[in-house]
């Protein structure tokens, strides 16, 4: 492929803005690095003079002298679930209110690839990171507790973290959940998630499901326990699987997109829910409640989680003995779909 050739156009500097804004390279200096000593007409001047040039600060260079970069990484497994996306915009609202800006990465749901985005996102000298889940690969672990900077573990609360963990016991959620199932009378109740392998987040939904289970004396059928992606094309095909050859009444899904996939596919062809099949999911998406009758969820506050991990990484890594762990809780949702 060819080269395309690149205007080559001279980046602005600081004597720009001093010229643009009638003031010294000093005052612009100190206008950008201590604020507070620089009068508010003054400040209102420098930023129309930053626009007007198109001046963007060296931030690793400010970076260096202040020794802090302001950029906090936040590694989520997929910006396709809108939990995560709702946990950012928490997370972001808090830092943004500091001067502090995100550095996002998307896992894929693979622990691998979060142990190389730590690695690369430590190599920045961020102010923070925030992981998702509180289980990680051992070396990932070693470069953030090494890292010297705040590490904020959210969703999940299980096991001892790093530094701060803010989430909710989801082994207990996917417990309620299909205590509600069963309640509801249903006797082959299913359970579709992620695999369980280097997730922990997976791995503690299926437990509270077997655990519910076990708690009503009801046997645990193989066949009526199956991990794929969370996407509607794997709901659609779990419903295929599990009710028109398992034999399944209900179905406790890991995430409210693939229990959508699954709902769509029972409209399409003529299944009821609940009363061939129950169909119930996890997050308490805004799809939860726009399905015909509504589907039944568990209910997080996920901006909430963003918040206080961000609010976790502002106030530092500190040892001031509280908790380091934070609950905020869960809610079964019920709506028609039990």
């Amino acid at each position: 492929m060819a080269r395309r050739d690149i205007p080559n156009i001279r980046r602005a500097r600081l004597q720009d803005v001093a010229t643009a804004a009638g003031v010294s390279v000093v005052t612009v200096s100190r206008a950008l690095n201590a604020p507070a000593t620089v009068s508010a007409r003054t400040r209102e001047r420098i930023d129309a003079a930053m626009q007007a040039v198109d001046y963007v600060p060296d931030l690793a260079a400010r970076g260096m002298a202040k020794q802090r970069s302001d950029i906090v990484a936040v590694l989520v497994p997929t910006l396709l679930d809108p939990i995560f996306v709702d946990m950012v915009r928490g997370l972001e609202g808090v830092l943004a209110a500091h001067g502090m800006h995100l550095l996002i990465g998307d896992t894929g749901y693979d622990p691998d690839r979060e142990e190389a985005f730590v690695a690369a996102a430590l190599g920045r000298r961020p102010d923070g990171l925030v992981l998702t889940g509180t289980q990680h690969t051992p070396r990932a672990r070693r470069l953030a507790a090494g890292s010297g900077v705040p590490v904020v573990e959210t969703w999940g609360i299980e096991g001892e973290p790093i530094d701060r963990a803010v989430g909710y016991d989801q082994r207990a959620a996917a417990l309620a959940l299909t205590r509600h199932v069963l309640d509801r009378g249903y006797e082959r109740v299913a359970y579709v998630g992620r695999p369980v392998s280097g997730n922990g987040r997976a791995a503690a939904k299926r437990d509270g499901y077997l655990a519910a289970l076990r708690a009503a004396g009801m046997a645990v059928v193989p066949e009526l326990l199956m991990e794929c992606v969370t996407s509607m094309e794997a709901g659609k095909d779990a419903i295929k699987r599990l009710v028109r050859r398992g034999g399944a009444d209900a179905i406790v899904f890991s995430g409210d997109r693939i229990a959508a996939g699954a709902f769509l596919h029972c409209l399409d062809t003529g299944l009821r829910v609940p009363d061939d099949v129950a169909v119930c999911g996890f997050g308490d998406h805004d799809i939860a409640r726009l399905l015909p009758g509504g589907l039944t969820s568990v209910r997080a506050d996920s901006v909430q989680i963003g918040r206080l991990a961000g609010e976790a990484i502002v106030d530092g890594r500190v040892d001031d003995g509280g908790p380091r762990s934070v609950d905020i809780g869960f809610e079964v949702v019920v709506r028609g779909s039990t």
